[in-house]
């Protein structure tokens, strides 16, 4: 994961420094009325051309894309997976400078924020997930099978992704990173699950995981999470509403909670906030 994230922020941080500074650069980069129409109209108009949850919901697809190509370009020794996370970079780098450079720095970091860092932490995932192995323990003649099936989707486990996961296995404690991991999302749950019974109205039910990093919690029939995210981000909170795990359409009254991501204190407020909510439907 650092991997990935040096790989996107490095070039963008280069992209960004060398156009705030060369006014040569800048000019290459493109045609003056682009750039004008780019910096003052067209990248704000980006973000600001859907209501939040809709928007969020375009994120969300472009994350998969992204973290689909990541993931493919993976079998190339990584060499795909590290193109899409400097390509990302770069990209964020041109913006970044072009705003720098006639003094719209603010702007830029306010219309990036927080979607655009969710795209941003996404292609980082994405990275990560393209230099991730797996392995499996099956029965012989189920194996064989899945052995064909992996060698059509993929070719080969990049050696390179091998070698990376040799030497951390070798230099680091795994059962002990596990050990540690599994009391932290363990304690991160049960502050949830509190706040969740202290604060949710009547009517809300959520289930109580043995172990993983989320709760799926049932509402009100009544209830639209879709249209309740769009709330919730208003108040800097968010969910990922059920109709995106129902494709063929309903869970409009379900939404998942993450608790791995967040500190205690910012579990307790984010559920706070999101049960006032949830009273006010």
């Amino acid at each position: 994961m650092v991997a990935a994230t040096l790989a996107t922020l490095l070039p963008a941080a280069a992209f960004g420094i060398w156009l705030a500074n060369s006014p040569t650069a800048v000019e290459a980069a493109a045609p003056p009325a682009v750039r004008e129409a780019y910096v003052t109209r067209d990248f704000e108009a980006y973000y600001s051309s859907a209501p939040a949850a809709q928007f969020a919901s375009q994120v969300f697809s472009n994350n998969v894309l992204v973290a689909f190509q990541a993931f493919a370009l993976g079998i190339f020794s990584c060499v795909g997976t590290i193109y899409v996370l400097v390509f990302n970079g770069a990209n964020l780098g041109l913006v970044a400078g072009l705003f720098a450079a006639v003094g719209q720095q603010p702007k830029f970091w306010g219309l990036i924020l927080p979607h655009g860092l969710l795209e941003l932490t996404s292609v980082f995932v994405a990275g990560g997930a393209g230099l991730r192995l797996g392995w499996m323990t099956a029965d012989a003649e189920i194996l064989k099978k899945l052995i064909i099936v992996k060698q059509a989707a993929d070719l080969h486990t990049s050696g390179l992704d091998q070698r990376i996961a040799h030497r951390y296995l070798i230099d680091n404690d795994v059962e002990e990173h596990i050990a540690l991991i599994r009391r932290v999302y363990g304690e991160r749950y049960g502050v949830m699950d509190r706040a969740l019974a202290a604060g949710m109205p009547e009517g809300f039910v959520w289930t109580h995981p043995e172990g993983g990093m989320f709760l799926w919690v049932s509402c009100p029939a009544r209830l639209d999470t879709g249209a309740l995210l769009d709330k919730a981000l208003r108040h800097k909170v968010m969910f990922v509403p059920g109709r995106d795990f129902f494709p063929g359409g309903g869970g409009h009254s379900f939404m998942r909670l993450n608790f791995s991501n967040a500190d205690n204190g910012r579990i307790e407020e984010g559920i706070s906030r999101l049960a006032k909510l949830c009273g006010e439907q």
